[in-house]
């Protein structure tokens, strides 16, 4: 290579220092600093993205334990739902109401901290009557007469 290639190319080279020291420090000390800075702030963008993958997969781990939990949950409702319908009808008949139908209907909602079921009493105790929700049909005579088997 002729000397003049060379002088080209290390005038070349100089000028490009010289547009760097402008625009990123008064010196090539504060140039090679801000590179470093940010060869530093990359590093922590991508161990952040790495971050952020793992706690999503995390939450969808969580989620999955979550949901089996609420299933299992609702199974064991759904159990006791007829355990306590067929209680409590069975009590009904010696206690003058041979005619009252009880159920609890479970229905999947929305899971929550307490499952995934709103629960529902659904009563009547005169024949030809729909079921209707416990809490806005009974009286407080028939509240006190289906709480006496339950206790």
């Amino acid at each position: 290579m002729s000397s003049l290639g060379k002088q080209g190319q290390e005038s070349h080279r100089i000028h490009q220092l010289q547009r760097l020291c402008r625009k990123y420090g008064p010196d090539l000390a504060s140039v090679i600093a801000y590179r470093d800075r940010i060869q530093a702030e990359l590093a922590a963008l991508k161990d952040a993205t790495t971050s952020q993958e793992c706690l999503e997969a995390e939450v969808a781990q969580r989620r999955q334990v979550f949901e089996q939990a609420s299933e299992q949950l609702h199974q064991l409702r759904q159990g006791a739902a007829e355990r306590l319908q067929q209680d409590l009808l069975a009590h009904l008949g010696p206690l003058g109401l041979p005619q009252a139908r009880f159920t609890v209907q479970l229905t999947t909602t929305e899971a929550s901290s307490s499952g995934s079921d709103e629960i529902t009493f659904l009563w009547s105790a005169n024949p030809g009557q729909p079921l209707q929700p416990l809490g806005e049909t009974a009286s407080g005579g028939e509240m006190k007469w289906l709480a006496l088997p339950v206790m």
